[in-house]
């Protein structure tokens, strides 16, 4: 009596995938988008940014967002499916879609194809050099110690962090950059002056006189 042979198991070859219009196109980027076809879930694709090289590498994911485009160009896309086994299916062409306009980034006015516009070109203020929205938690500066270290928001402002020093026992010195519990009364007269300007919150000010009170 023979043993009985070991049981193979083989995957159907996979469907060509079928073509979408693109989406969410902007100076920087655009997004190719296909259809499974028939294919289940699970079917893995990888699509190509033929023009710059770049591609999606295998994703469950009938979408993909091609970044890092320079503006007004015309990019072509492709993309492929591959079976449980590994087997490749051709290349579905996507056709080709060019980025937006670039605009005037750096003239303080929001132009087609930006998010924001601070009047500059710098990145890390929240607006980036393409005036586009740095990512949420990207780290940002005013200038100011007392303000604590401070985050983008997302959508193109710098909010504060924590304060830096104490809120009970402490005073935050700008002018220093230090915190400690004491305060001279020509420091206090400087915060009265910085909060005449403008340039003080008045809530710093009744801070500062707070302090001044308790003495050193």
């Amino acid at each position: 009596m023979t043993p009985d042979s070991p049981t193979g198991y083989r995957h159907t070859l996979a469907e060509i995938p079928g073509t979408a219009a693109f989406s969410d196109i902007s100076q920087t980027s655009i997004r190719a988008n296909w259809t499974a076809n028939v294919n289940p879930a699970g079917t893995e694709y990888y699509c190509e940014n033929e023009t710059a090289g770049t591609n999606s590498s295998w994703t469950t994911e009938t979408t993909w967002e091609s970044t890092g485009l320079g503006p007004d160009t015309s990019y072509c896309f492709r993309v492929r499916a591959r079976n449980g086994d590994g087997v490749e299916t051709d290349w579905t062409s996507l056709g080709c879609a060019a980025t937006l306009v670039g605009g005037d980034c750096g003239n303080g006015t929001v132009d087609a194809g930006e998010q924001c516009d601070d009047g500059n070109t710098q990145n890390g203020d929240c607006c980036s050099s393409t005036c586009q929205f740095e990512p949420l938690g990207s780290s940002c500066s005013n200038g100011l110690f007392c303000d604590g270290e401070e985050t983008c928001d997302g959508a193109g402002a710098c909010v504060d962090g924590p304060d830096p020093c104490d809120p009970v026992a402490e005073f935050c010195h700008e002018e220093s950059d230090t915190c400690d519990a004491c305060i001279e009364i020509g420091e206090l007269f400087q915060y009265i002056e910085c909060w005449y300007r403008g340039d003080c919150p008045l809530d710093m000010l009744f801070r500062a006189i707070e302090m001044w009170f308790r003495g050193c």
